[in-house]
């Protein structure tokens, strides 16, 4: 299981690995990714929002999109849930 976000550049930095493992060991290795999008920090702090101000949360179905649009534009070969 991978715990990522867009907000989150350390888990980006990871992804070309988890895409070229997942490539490598596709009949062997299930990888999973848990986007946690939409969501706030350990702090309470709302990711991607300048200055962490409180706006509006957006709905599951605008997460959904967005995370969908990322790991399209990423090349995110692995199962999300």
């Amino acid at each position: 299981m991978n715990f990522w976000a867009n907000w989150c550049t350390a888990c980006l930095a990871e992804t070309s690995d988890l895409i070229a493992l997942q490539n490598k060991h596709d009949d062997h290795v299930v990888i999973l990714g848990v986007a946690l999008d939409g969501l706030p920090d350990e702090h309470g702090h709302e990711p991607g929002e300048e200055g962490h101000a409180h706006a509006e949360r957006p709905s599951r179905k605008e997460v959904l999109e967005k995370v969908t649009r990322a790991m399209k534009a990423r090349g995110i070969n692995f199962g999300l849930i």
